[in-house]
């Protein structure tokens, strides 16, 4: 079980979590790059990277079975992109607090999450009244 953490926090977060977990239970809580205990980035931080970190770290802890992943916030942020990119590496995720994506239209996530924007706002129109789940989204 991979655990991540969330913005402004450490993998540490997680250790009240893993001491109620049985001891045969297998836990990493890692630090994302600029967080705790690792270097900061000159280059910025973006959720690509993220990604491309997450990847890196299961191609160690887990090549060839797919594996728990258990999200705080931003870390939930990650793991649910994460899940949707390279489903067949996720078994199971936990997405704790996790917000998602700005809101914009689906066709602009991908540029969205690629351009490590954060403001989709000028390309979202909002219908005058709201859509249920069955409706076709605006």
């Amino acid at each position: 079980m991979l655990l991540l953490h969330g913005w402004m926090d450490t993998g540490a977060s997680f250790q009240f979590v893993v001491d109620c977990m049985a001891d045969d239970s297998s836990c990493v809580a890692l630090d994302w790059r600029g967080f705790g205990r690792t270097d900061w980035e000159p280059n910025g931080y973006w959720f690509p990277n993220y990604l491309a970190d997450l990847d890196a770290l299961l191609d160690i802890l887990s090549p060839n079975q797919p594996t728990h992943l258990v999200g705080h916030s931003m870390g939930g942020n990650v793991a649910s992109l994460y899940a949707g990119v390279r489903p067949e590496r996720v078994a199971r995720l936990v997405n704790i607090e996790g917000s998602g994506c700005p809101a914009c239209r689906p066709i602009r996530h991908p540029s969205v999450i690629a351009n490590g924007s954060s403001n989709c706002a000028a390309h979202l129109t909002l219908p005058a009244t709201p859509h249920s789940m069955n409706s076709p989204a605006p």
